[in-house]
């Protein structure tokens, strides 16, 4: 049910679904808006209930790896961003899922679709 494939796309998803909220938002295109928003609900709670689920089964994945290799990782452009990205990947997803949720009741559900 959580492979990474569906997980990748549901994130990707949620990350496009924002710029299609923020077009729709500035046109005034409420009636599709609904729609955007309903589909933002089902990614962050996929999200949310997908960290949950790795959270269960975690294991740092870099718990064999050279201290100097990812040191050298990590100072390249960004990469020290992603090391830790992947480190606490179910922390993200439920982090991300939590505020994308808190966004859409608070921010888009609450104003413009009363």
């Amino acid at each position: 049910m959580f492979t990474a494939k569906i997980i990748s796309f549901f994130f990707i998803g949620s990350l496009v679904l924002i710029l299609i909220r923020d077009y729709c938002e500035e046109k005034e295109f409420f009636r599709f808006l609904k729609i955007i928003l309903i589909l933002m609900i089902i990614a962050a709670a996929y999200n949310l209930i997908a960290g949950f689920f790795l959270l269960s089964g975690w294991e740092d994945p870099f718990i064999n790896a050279d201290p100097q290799t990812l040191g050298r990782t990590g100072a390249r452009r960004g990469g020290g961003l992603i090391l830790l990205m992947i480190k606490f990947w179910p922390y993200f997803l439920i982090g991300w899922g939590g505020l994308n949720l808190y966004t859409i009741f608070f921010r888009g559900w609450s104003t413009h679709l009363k």
